[in-house]
């Protein structure tokens, strides 16, 4: 399943070059592709609550190593951006929300790639 059309590309984790956060866009990326499988209404288990899903042990496990990881690049940090933003659905912050919530949202996305 593809990602959403508002979400940027992810970073490369090229293997040519040695990237500190290779592992960690990888498993971003990784992330990203369970969430889809898992929110996909079409998907053979998709009448099964997600935690009985096949996925579920390795989306537990990604998500814990995003929760703890510590970007050491650009890359890296745009790829936890991406995450975020794929967490917040994409939506967009309206201003009857708080000014940090919406100073985040635009962060986010710049960050991400995307226009803020």
């Amino acid at each position: 399943m593809a990602l959403p059309s508002w979400l940027p590309p992810l970073p490369s984790a090229n293997a040519n070059v040695t990237n500190p956060d290779a592992m960690l866009i990888q498993t971003c990326a990784r992330y990203l592709e369970l969430e889809s499988i898992i929110n996909d209404r079409t998907h053979p288990d998709a009448r099964k609550n997600a935690d009985q899903m096949p996925e579920w042990p390795e989306y537990v496990a990604t998500e814990r190593l995003i929760e703890t990881a510590i970007p050491q690049t650009a890359a890296g940090a745009v790829a936890l951006a991406h995450v975020a933003l794929q967490c917040s659905e994409g939506r967009e912050v309206n201003w009857s929300e708080t000014t940090p919530s919406r100073i985040a949202h635009a962060l986010l996305l710049r960050l991400a790639g995307g226009a803020a």
